[in-house]
């Protein structure tokens, strides 16, 4: 009964955290709400993770939380990386149509696949760090470098997840986005633990990390004013 009242919650949870996504997208026009809905849904699901429990988590308070300088940051840094991965996406096809240079376009591939995990981990990195917007891309250029293996597995994670909720469409419809973040979450948080690893020089990239406090006390040393 425990667990089925544990399912429960979690489930009605998850609803309203995709109702405060929706809101928060629409507040900010769509295109100006889309990614502060991202860091917002990003954020509560690692409060959740990290404190093991949700029956605590206000989401109306961590809507609010929410600064204007974050909103603008996390602006900038979603529209520049689809941007980047636009013109990207539009140079493979036209190369793959008027070019026959095959060399060229395997060079392309390279840099998208590049580019596309660097995507990955600038949401976790600005929700963690107050950076100037180049660092954010340099960061998460660096945590991508060192954490093929969990960007492997997010891309997995996510899939399994998106292909849930196409089969329960209930799903997709009311928690959706929870549902594809959570191994989203839960993957960039333990390669965020192997990055400050190697910063403090603690340990290998290459050993397996499951750092749950991401060294906080040493998190002084990577914001920037």
């Amino acid at each position: 009964m425990g667990k089925l009242q544990d399912l429960g919650e979690l489930m009605v949870f998850g609803v309203k955290l995709q109702f405060y996504f929706i809101y928060r997208m629409l507040i900010g026009g769509i295109v100006f709400g889309i990614f502060p809905g991202f860091l917002f849904v990003y954020r509560v699901i690692r409060s959740c993770i990290e404190e093991r429990m949700i029956s605590h988590i206000g989401l109306k308070g961590e809507l609010q939380r929410l600064e204007k300088t974050e909103v603008i940051k996390v602006n900038i840094c979603g529209w520049l990386i689809f941007l980047f991965l636009w013109v990207m996406g539009i140079n493979l096809r036209v190369s793959s149509i008027f070019l026959g240079e095959p060399l060229l376009r395997i060079v392309m591939i390279i840099f998208m696949i590049v580019l596309i995990n660097t995507a990955l981990y600038i949401l976790p990195i600005l929700s963690k760090y107050e950076l100037p917007i180049r660092q954010y891309f340099f960061q998460a250029f660096l945590l991508g470098f060192i954490s093929i293996i969990d960007s492997i597995a997010i891309a997995l994670a996510v899939s399994i997840a998106f292909a849930i909720s196409l089969i329960l469409p209930p799903v997709g419809l009311f928690a959706g986005i929870p549902l594809l973040f959570l191994p989203y979450v839960w993957f960039s948080r333990n390669a965020i633990g192997r990055l400050e690893a190697v910063l403090y020089k603690k340990v290998d990239f290459l050993a397996p990390t499951t750092n749950e406090d991401f060294l906080i006390e040493n998190e002084d040393v990577l914001r920037e004013e």
